[in-house]
């Protein structure tokens, strides 16, 4: 079975989290449901330049990311797939940002972040995102 490496950022501001909303997916299991913000990380690149450059690609947001920043890393396996996702902690200045993949993006309260329904690889680390103060 395919095994994807992924990376996602969990951004935060001034006591909120950025959800992102998956729009249609080629696997119902996945479609419109929420998730962190990220993507797979290519040949070559580090977790954190990946990262990068998915935040800058689908959410025009330029964040720093160091190896200190992550969170915790999740292995997932899907019916047709397996997911290794890298979560990092990303405190961000400002919530400017210009979505250009997602159905929704929502702010909102860690603690909030569970009545979401969420990806089944996010919903692993909800519960501890949502205990950030």
């Amino acid at each position: 079975m395919k095994t994807l490496e992924v990376v996602a950022g969990i951004l935060y501001h001034e006591g909120q989290v950025l959800c992102v909303q998956r729009g249609k997916a080629k696997f119902d299991y996945i479609a419109y449901k929420y998730e962190f913000p990220g993507g797979k990380i290519e040949p070559g690149e580090t977790p954190e330049a990946a990262l990068v450059r998915e935040l800058q690609e689908e959410l025009h947001k330029t964040v720093k990311v160091t190896p200190e920043q992550l969170f915790t890393e999740v292995t997932h396996q899907y019916d047709d797939f397996v997911v290794h996702v890298r979560f990092y902690l990303c405190p961000v200045k400002d919530r400017t940002l210009k979505d250009s993949e997602h159905m929704t993006i929502i702010w909102t309260r860690p603690q909030d972040i569970e009545k979401l329904n969420w990806v089944d690889a996010d919903k692993e680390i909800v519960k501890k995102v949502a205990e950030i103060k």
